[in-house]
This record gives structure tokens, C-alpha cells and sequence, in this order.
């Protein structure tokens, strides 16, 4: 009878155990399960655009916010060789367009390259045509899923992975951005996950901040994307398509290069394949004793002027003035114009493109990457004021793609 008893008193004991811990797991459990997110929660979506790939960061050498350049990359900077090792060495680039005195500035790589997406897919790109035609099909993200760079994460964090019945499967520990957004992203409709909190991360002041839950993570990216700096793209004045266009058609037989124009105004019409901003204008002066000063306008289909400003350039190369950007939509045509006051008798030289003498084609319209050249005039002290579609003046312009 006292060994029954005995065993019944052991077994009570290990059954109050099991209902103790069972109680402690299900406590655990449900803890974890009020931070527990779905692959469609809003917190997600906010949590993969601090962790994709940051693609503006590399603009000054790729002039894109679409992909970035995978390093290590080779390039040539204005004839100088460069190897960009990490994000410090960008500055490389930069600090070679201040000193070097060159007509233009430009970046061209050593392929192949490989870039990566916002997503951190990669292609490998074997030459130059291939590099231009991927920019220029490229589609900028819509604002609310793109990059927010203002606060970042330190890792190692460690994140939980539940399956549909909120049982623990997985335990991830997180070394970086590239793991924590390719864990979000691929995730099923079926599958849930909560991080591990507390967790550090560094917001827009550049200030440590400890994140103990899911709603203080909502608040402090949500607060990132108020207080955060816009970055203006990089306005790069290398190989703009104007330029590739001006000396394709330079290139062409019967076309010659000439800079004996002296009308008081020289302009050329255009439109453009998709919205973007002008943000620089690019001339080269005649040389004189007295710096000519000169007109630059921007001009609507309707004569409305969008831009208009006085600059002076230099007259041993081709100098670019930033301007404010100017937006510019497809469907519509805009005139690039450059005009002198007509008191200057004699300065209305310019550089230009012009068709020699019994050659019957034009070369205008022409279409380079997202705009297309439609007509020139040159008029005021002589000139023509129709339309020609066999002349075409230097002004360059660096068209940005939204």
C-alpha cells in the first residue's frame, strides 16, 4: 500500500512538472507571438526598405539610383586609372573631377562589372552598350518602396521563424542588410517571424537608439523617412546624351564642325522619352578680351520660359552651369536657347554641326537614349528664322531621368 501511494505521489509530482512547463512554454510562446509579423504586415515592407541595397550611394560613378556597381570595381577618371575598394574610396572620384581641368568630366569602367539591385540581384555586364541600355530601361522605384537610408540596423540581431501554426521552426542569426532583406523577401504567405529584441540602430541625428518592440521599430523608421536628408541625384556632366548624339552626328559623312555662326541667337528644339529634371547647361564661349556675357533660356512649346539666367563661360573648354532643375515631361517639345544682346557686333560665334554643301538627307530628328533633337534655328543679325534640320549648335544639357 505505501509503495502505491509512493507512486502515486511521484507521478502527481511529474505531472504538476509537465503542466508547469507546459504553462511556462505556452507563456513563452505567446510572448513571442506578440511580435510576431506576416510577410504582408506594413512593419515588413517598412523593415526591407532600411535593409535593401542602398543604390543611390554610388551615383558619382554610375550616375543611376536603379543599381548599384558591385566593388571592387577599376575605373578611368578623366584618363586616370582608380580602384574603388569600399564606399570610403567615392570620394576618390569626386576629388579628381575638382583638380583635373578637362572639358568634361567622365567616369568609364573596366568591364566587365557586375551591378546589383535594390533587391541585391546581380547581373554581370560585359561592355558599354550593355551598361547604357540597362540604365536606360531602367524604372525608378515608386517613392514609398524605395531605399530609406537615414537609419541603420547593427547587426548581429537574431530572428525567430514561425510556421502557420506559430510554432517555432527557426532560429536566424542576421549579420547584415543583404540577409535581413533577402529573410523578409522571400518569405511565404504562410510563414511568420519576429526579431529579437532589443535591438540598436543609428537614426537620421546619427543617434544610438534601443528598439524594444515592434512599435517603437514603426516609430523610429517612420521618424527616419520625416527627418531624413534628401539626397539630390548626382547632375553628371559626362557623356550626357546630348553629347553622345552631337559627336555621333559629327561622326557622319557630308557633317562638318564649324564655329564661324554669328548670329545673335542659336537654339535647337528637342523632346524627351521620359519625365526627368534638367539640372546643368553646358557651353563653350567665344574668346574675347571681355568675357561675353550670355542669354540662357529654356523655352515650352507655348513660349512659357521655364528657365532664363545671364552666365558667362569659359572660352578654352566646354563649362557647365548648374542650374535649378527644370522639369520636363514626354509629349511635349522644349527649346534650348542662347542668345547675346546685339550691341555685341561680331560675337555670335558659336560651335555647331552643319551639313556640307550637296548632301540632300538632314540629320535632324535624331533620338540618343531618352531625347530626341528636332530642329535648330540661328537668327538676329542675320541667320534664318525658320527651322533647319541640317545645323545643330553646341549647347549641351544634362538631362536626368526621374
Amino acid at each position: 500500500m505505501k509503495k502505491v501511494l509512493q507512486s502515486i505521489l511521484v507521478l502527481s509530482c511529474i505531472c504538476i512538472a509537465v503542466f508547469v512547463v507546459s504553462c511556462q512554454d505556452e507563456e513563452n510562446e505567446t510572448r513571442q507571438n506578440e511580435e510576431t509579423l506576416s510577410k504582408a504586415a506594413p512593419l515588413t515592407g517598412l523593415m526591407k526598405r532600411v535593409a535593401m541595397n542602398a543604390t543611390a550611394d554610388d551615383n558619382i560613378i554610375d550616375s543611376t539610383s536603379c543599381f548599384s556597381v558591385k566593388l571592387p570595381v577599376n575605373l578611368i577618371v578623366n584618363s586616370q586609372a582608380v580602384t574603388i575598394n569600399t564606399e570610403n574610396d567615392y570620394h576618390l572620384v569626386s576629388d579628381i573631377f575638382d583638380v583635373t581641368d578637362a572639358d568634361r568630366d567622365y567616369v568609364d569602367f573596366v568591364f566587365p562589372i557586375t551591378i546589383v539591385y535594390p533587391d541585391y540581384s546581380e547581373i554581370v555586364v560585359q561592355n558599354e552598350a550593355q551598361f547604357n541600355a540597362l540604365k536606360e530601361s531602367c524604372q525608378q522605384p515608386d517613392p514609398e518602396q524605395s531605399n530609406i537610408g537615414c537609419i541603420s540596423i547593427h547587426y548581429p540581431i537574431r530572428v525567430f521563424g514561425y510556421n502557420s501554426n506559430f510554432q517555432l521552426a527557426h532560429t536566424y542569426t542576421i549579420h547584415n542588410d543583404m540577409e535581413f532583406f533577402l529573410l523578409l523577401f522571400n518569405l511565404n504567405a504562410n510563414e511568420y517571424y519576429a526579431v529579437d529584441y532589443p535591438i540598436t540602430i543609428t537614426n537620421a541625428d546619427g543617434n544610438q537608439v534601443i528598439i524594444r518592440n515592434n512599435i517603437e521599430m514603426t516609430g523610429a523608421i517612420m521618424a527616419a523617412i520625416e527627418d531624413c536628408t534628401v539626397v539630390e541625384p548626382v547632375c553628371n556632366t559626362s557623356q550626357t546624351n546630348f553629347i553622345q548624339a552631337y559627336n555621333h552626328l559629327k561622326g557622319l559623312n557630308g557633317v562638318l564642325e564649324e564655329f564661324t555662326m554669328d548670329t545673335h541667337t542659336h537654339e535647337f528644339s528637342f523632346s524627351v522619352s521620359r519625365t526627368g529634371t534638367i539640372c546643368s547647361i553646358g557651353y563653350k564661349a567665344e574668346p574675347r578680351p571681355t568675357p561675353i556675357v550670355y542669354l540662357i533660356q529654356l523655352v515650352d512649346e507655348n513660349n512659357n520660359i521655364i528657365y532664363t539666367g545671364n552666365h558667362s563661360f569659359s572660352d578654352q573648354t566646354r563649362e557647365y552651369i548648374s542650374i535649378p532643375p527644370v522639369t520636363i515631361t514626354p509629349g511635349h517639345v522644349y527649346t534650348l536657347r542662347r542668345s547675346i544682346s546685339s550691341y555685341l557686333v561680331g560675337s555670335g560665334i558659336g560651335t555647331m554641326l552643319l551639313k556640307r554643301g550637296g548632301i540632300s538627307t538632314p540629320f535632324l530628328p535624331y533620338t540618343n537614349g531618352n531625347i530626341t533633337l528636332l530642329h535648330s534655328k540661328f537668327y538676329g543679325g542675320g541667320g534664318m528664322d525658320g527651322p533647319v534640320y541640317d545645323m545643330l549648335p553646341q549647347i549641351d544639357f544634362v538631362f536626368r531621368p526621374n
